[in-house]
């Protein structure tokens, strides 16, 4: 069974990297990873400093992983670089897992692994796992949040689909989040953000119950990071608004 995490980064500090890198190693055998920035954000780079390459190649390394990273460039959007990265990461993998900077994920690995292959055997297409945003008490909440959404996700823990069956056709498609599939037997079907759509048929999920935690932690991260991404969904919110998808 092979379980490929999915990064997608633009200039973060390395030690969050390296975080985010082994935490995926306690469900991942291999990560597939993509850099550059988005067309929307302000002074936009193809590449990050060449520290942060180094760090997750370095840290995948020490946690036996494959890593295998994208050219860098400017990217129209996030639904474009999902779709970059998932095309690669499906590909000789059973799962697929989303991975981002600010995750730190623990747990028992040979607890995980192994109902992740029962779920394989028994025709599962998604998994939800333990999501939890731990608030930074440190800091009133405009200068910890990037939008409203975040706000909103202070504190919360929640079930969330974010590992994947690997499958012939996948795409992200209208926005980052919504995921649509073709099965091996060719049923259409509708991940996580995707539910309910007209056509689709309703993934079978499953809950991962081995100890593990995903620690959202958006709120503990750089003023840096926190007054791009800030802008950036602005803009993306706007465009989208006008175009009525996501780019």
């Amino acid at each position: 069974m092979i379980v490929t995490a999915m990064l997608s980064w633009f200039d973060e500090p390395p030690e969050l990297l390296r975080q985010c890198v082994r935490g995926a190693s306690t469900i991942c055998d291999r990560i597939v990873a993509a850099d550059g920035a988005y067309d929307l954000v302000p002074g936009k780079k193809a590449v990050s400093p060449h520290s942060q390459r180094k760090a997750i190649e370095q840290t995948a390394k020490k946690c036996g992983m494959e890593v295998e990273f994208l050219r860098s460039r400017i990217w129209a959007g996030q639904v474009e670089k999902r779709n970059a990265v998932l095309q690669v990461a499906k590909n000789g993998s059973d799962w697929v897992m989303t991975l981002d900077a600010e995750w730190r994920i623990s747990g028992d690995k040979i607890a995980i692994r192994e109902q992740l292959r029962h779920f394989l055997a028994n025709g599962y297409e998604e998994i939800a796992v333990n999501f939890v945003t731990p608030d930074d008490p440190s800091r009133p909440i405009e200068q910890k949040a990037a939008n409203v959404w975040h706000v909103q996700q202070a504190g919360t823990q929640q079930h969330l689909s974010f590992i994947y069956r690997a499958m012939p056709k996948m795409e992200y498609r209208r926005n980052h989040w919504s995921l649509y599939c073709e099965s091996e037997d060719g049923r259409e079907v509708a991940l996580f953000g995707a539910l309910n759509r007209a056509g689709y048929g309703r993934a079978k999920t499953g809950v991962l119950t081995a100890p593990h935690t995903f620690e959202h932690l958006c709120l503990f991260r750089e003023k840096k990071q926190i007054e791009r991404n800030s802008l950036y969904i602005m803009k993306r919110d706007d465009r989208a608004l006008q175009m009525g998808y996501e780019t």
